[in-house]
């Protein structure tokens, strides 16, 4: 389960989505790309042009298929915070990054992102 779509812009930093049975990391399609040109479909989400180091061209690749990568996170990684935590657990999940670099976190014992 991906818990927030990003809709992707030229310039973004993506890889591929793990499926969400994965519990081990594995060879991705697109380790990591940068986003050189987005093609849009009606029926479908489209499809982005990924360029990957090392590899000549950009490669075609369907938008269901990447996440969008902020100083290596993405949603749904869980993180842990630095320093002293009040009243909750310090461990939580990544809900969202936005473009400035604020993320919404779930923390556990905390009703709100």
């Amino acid at each position: 389960m991906h818990l927030f779509k990003d809709d992707l812009q030229v310039g973004d930093v993506v890889r591929s989505r793990k499926p969400p049975t994965a519990r081990k990391r594995q060879v991705m399609d697109v380790p990591e790309g940068t986003v050189t040109g987005l093609e849009t479909d009606s029926d479908r989400d489209g499809y982005a042009l990924v360029k990957i180091p090392g590899v000549p061209k950009p490669v075609r690749v369907s938008v269901s298929t990447l996440e969008r990568v902020t100083s290596g996170l993405t949603a749904g990684d869980w993180v842990r915070l630095k320093g002293e935590c009040c009243n909750h657990f310090p461990v939580g999940i990544l809900h969202s990054i936005q473009r400035d670099g604020s993320v919404a976190a779930g923390f556990i014992g905390l009703e709100t992102l």
